[in-house]
């Protein structure tokens, strides 16, 4: 069978097929006639469109956007599947016996879907990193995954294989930082608008908001809110990390990935420790999980 990786967030569900990969926004619309829409076909849709907003929303609506996904994908034969969940989110509910690892095993199962692996998330991309660049890194590695809703940072020995600490922030991510650091840069052009988090989240990508017949180039206000938002969160993540790190375990190598750190390209530097953005970080976690399915 082959391989097929889904990695699915808040802002989006990254897919990886082969030498393709693609993603579906994070957004849904469960109509009256009992389909669910899923993805850009919601948003073209009359009648507006809920997001993902918990871990419990992931799991209920995973085997949808995993199908959607195949779908996108062109897979039409049998294949065996990596997803994964918040690491901290992971962690608790694979000790629980009906948990959501229980529950996804079973549901993400279909005619397509023959095996399924469900991996944490920010290990992932920690894997990436030291598959394709750090296979020599002695000293502790922290990982910091920025996704929509949710930070991960994973403190992680790579000469014992192990993780050391790891957390989950909720509701920070591109969220905070486009509701809190953005909005009040911007208030000038959306004032009046009604935006959800995920279509700011799409603004940010495209760097400008049009208005009316004006389109106005928002590409200096998410520099300046995105360095004032890494410098205050890497702030709060050191201070709960340096406990775990120790004389004979010294930090060698901070990287970032996550659809956040595509807006961090530049802004961080040390003196003392490696610092590392993933090329095409939205993927990192989606290509570390598909080494895991590989061997």
């Amino acid at each position: 069978m082959k391989n097929f990786v889904c990695d699915f967030g808040f802002s989006s569900a990254k897919w990886i097929f082969g030498n393709r990969k693609g993603r579906v926004i994070s957004v849904y619309q469960d109509r009256s006639d009992g389909e669910t829409l899923i993805g850009e076909d919601a948003l073209d849709n009359p009648g507006g469109v809920a997001y993902i907003r918990t871990p419990q929303h992931l799991v209920k609506y995973y085997p949808l956007f995993l199908e959607k996904c195949l779908d996108e994908a062109g897979v039409h034969d049998e294949v065996k599947v990596g997803v994964g969940l918040p690491v901290q989110f992971y962690e608790e509910q694979v000790r629980a016996k009906e948990g959501a690892i229980a529950v996804l095993g079973r549901t993400l199962l279909s005619k397509r879907v023959k095996d399924v692996l469900i991996l944490p998330q920010g290990i992932g991309g920690i894997r990436s990193y030291l598959i394709d660049a750090g296979r020599n890194k002695a000293g502790l590695v922290l990982g910091i995954d920025i996704g929509f809703n949710t930070i991960i940072y994973t403190l992680y020995d790579p000469q014992r294989s192990k993780v050391v600490f790891t957390d989950t922030l909720y509701k920070r991510g591109i969220s905070q930082l486009a509701a809190n650091y953005l909005m009040p840069k911007i208030a000038d052009f959306t004032s009046g608008l009604s935006m959800t988090p995920v279509e700011l989240s799409r603004l940010m990508e495209q760097g400008y908001i049009t208005v009316g017949t004006d389109r106005h180039d928002l590409i200096p206000e998410i520099r300046t809110a995105s360095q004032e938002y890494i410098n205050n969160i890497l702030a709060e993540i050191m201070e709960d990390v340096k406990a775990n790190i120790s004389i004979t375990r010294p930090l060698e190598t901070i990287v970032f990935f996550g659809g956040g750190a595509t807006h961090l390209k530049g802004k961080i530097c040390s003196d003392t420790v490696d610092v590392i953005v993933l090329p095409q970080p939205e993927y990192a976690n989606a290509r570390g999980f598909l080494s895991f399915l590989e061997g």
